[in-house]
C-alpha cells in the first residue's frame, strides 16, 4: 500500500541511533524487523510504498512509525525558542520521528549498546536473534527472542560472552532473570511518567541513568525523558557551555534529544 507522509524520512530515522534491525537496502528502502514481523518500505518524496495490507498497516505499522503524531507542533516551539543550534538541528534531522518499540527487545538493546558503537551493537544483536530467535517465515531474518527462551538456556551468560557481549553478557542474565521470575514488571513504566520510568528501570541489572532513559524513550514513548551519551554531553559542553535548559522543551524533551543527536553525527561525518 502507498501513502502519504510528512515529517518523514526512513534514512534520518535509519541514522538516529534508535532502531538496529532496520536493514537497508537502497538510500529509500529498507527491510524493518519489529513486531516479530518484516516490513520492506520505500519512499519517494512524501510517500512511503509499504509491502503490507491496510489492515496490518493500521494494525501495527501507522502506531510504530508514530505517524498519528502532528510533528510541526515540536518544530514550531523550537523555532520560537530562538535557539540557533536546536532549529539547525531541526532542519537538518526533519523527517525524525520516535518509532514505537517493542520495550523487551529496547531493553537488551541498550544494555548491549554501553560503550559500543552502532555498527557493533547491530551485528551483536542480529547474532542474538539468529541464535535464540525463530527465523520469520519466507524471510532470512528472525524475530527477537523473549526472556522465557533466554531464561530456559542455563549457560547464556557464558554463550553471551563467546559471541562477543563482553562484560554485558552478565548484565543480559541477570535482567532475564528478574524479567522471567518477574522480579521486575515490564509493563509498569507505561504507568508512570518519564523520570519514574527511568527510576523504575534503574532498578535492573546494568542499566543505569542514560540506558534507562533510552528504554524509556524508543521502548515506552516517553517523550519527556532526554538521553545523555557522549554526543550529547559534547552538544552541551560545547554549545551550551555546559548548562542545557530542558524546562524549554518540557513534555518533548526526547525529540528534542534525537534532533541533537542526529544533526552532530551528521555534521562530525562531513
Amino acid at each position: 500500500m502507498v501513502i502519504k507522509v510528512r515529517d518523514f524520512e526512513l534514512k534520518q530515522i535509519a541514522d538516529s541511533g534508535q532502531c538496529f534491525r532496520w536493514h537497508e537496502l537502497d538510500a529509500m528502502t529498507f527491510d524493518i524487523v519489529a513486531h516479530n514481523r518484516v516490513l520492506r518500505v520505500a519512499q519517494t518524496l512524501d510517500t512511503i510504498n509499504l509491502n503490507c495490507t491496510e489492515e496490518e498497516f493500521k494494525e501495527i505499522w501507522e502506531e510504530y512509525f508514530d505517524l498519528k503524531t502532528d510533528y510541526r507542533i515540536y518544530k514550531d516551539t523550537i523555532e520560537q525558542s530562538k535557539d540557533d543550534y536546536l532549529t539547525a538541528a531541526v532542519r537538518a534531522g526533519s523527517g525524525i520521528r520516535i518509532l514505537k518499540q517493542d520495550p523487551w527487545e529496547m531493553l537488551i538493546t541498550f544494555i548491549t549498546s554501553q560503550q559500543m558503537q552502532i555498527p557493533r551493537i547491530k551485528q551483536l544483536i542480529e547474532r542474538l536473534c539468529s541464535t535464540y530467535g525463530s527465523r520469520i517465515a519466507d524471510t532470512n531474518y528472525y524475530t527477537f527472542p523473549d526472556s522465557e527462551t533466554l531464561y530456559r538456556n542455563y549457560r547464556l551468560k557464558e554463550e553471551l560472552e563467546s559471541m562477543g557481549f563482553g562484560y554485558r553478557a552478565k548484565y543480559i542474565a541477570d535482567t532475564v532473570r528478574m524479567v522471567a521470575n518477574h522480579e521486575i514488571d515490564l509493563s509498569m513504566p507505561y504507568l508512570l511518567c518519564g523520570d519514574c520510568a527511568v527510576t523504575y528501570l534503574k532498578r535492573l541489572t546494568g542499566v543505569g541513568d542514560k540506558v534507562a532513559n533510552c528504554i524509556a524513550l524508543f521502548g515506552y514513548h516517553k517523550i519527556d525523558t532526554f538521553p545523555v551519551d557522549t554526543w550529547i554531553k559534547r552538544i552541551i559542553d560545547t554549545e551550551y557551555n555546559g548548562n542545557f535548559d530542558r524546562d524549554r522543551y518540557k513534555g518533548f524533551e526526547g525529540i528534542v534529544q534525537q534532533y541533537m543527536f542526529y544533526h552532530q553525527r551528521k555534521m562530525e561525518r562531513r
